[in-house]
């Protein structure tokens, strides 16, 4: 093929629009649909319901997170919709976590979701530039994420969000946990 000098190619990473802010009606609204009393922390994971999306450890994760957080009451939000869908289901229902894990399937809107989120959670095994990352940092929300594909390039460990490695259940766990119980970071 041509030669192309590499002084010519730049990354132009995705852009992003601004948050569109949430009334405090709507997010009442929300939290009152998903049955959320007020103590309820959200954790929030946006994405279409595949294996490589890692929903699936997050699943097998969240009873780790809940015991690490203590007396923190929380609740999984599960947004979009896709093949895994059942097989997350049967997960929640084997691990006793059907009360706590909702599968809210596909949203046209998921702003309101983001407002009402506590952490988003990103567990994918592969990943390009997620948009959902660039729109939970919009949103202002804190995020734990794998350290796959171009998440790295788009967010700095410790800075912007806390990076673990792929599949590592214990790792989320205790990242997450963190993330719920220090305010600061």
């Amino acid at each position: 093929g041509r030669k192309v000098r590499p002084d010519r190619i730049h990354v132009q990473h995705m852009p992003v629009r601004p948050f569109t802010p949430v009334s405090d009606q709507q997010k009442a609204e929300l939290r009152r649909q998903l049955r959320l009393d007020d103590n309820t922390r959200v954790l929030l994971c946006v994405g279409r319901l595949s294996r490589e999306k890692g929903h699936a450890d997050l699943t097998r994760a969240f009873p780790k997170i809940r015991e690490l957080a203590g007396k923190l009451p929380l609740r999984l939000v599960l947004v979009g919709e896709g093949p895994e869908r059942t097989r997350i289901e049967q997960l929640c229902q084997h691990l006793a976590l059907t009360d706590t894990v909702t599968l809210a399937g596909q949203q046209e809107n998921v702003n309101a979701y983001y407002s009402i989120a506590d952490v988003l959670l990103l567990p994918s095994h592969s990943e390009g530039c997620p948009n959902v990352l660039l729109e939970a940092m919009a949103a202002g929300i804190p995020v734990v994420a794998t350290e796959v594909g171009g998440i790295p390039e788009v967010v700095t460990n410790g800075r912007d969000a806390i990076l673990v490695k792929k599949s590592d259940q214990a790792a989320l766990a205790s990242a997450t946990a963190q993330m719920l119980q220090d305010r600061e970071l």
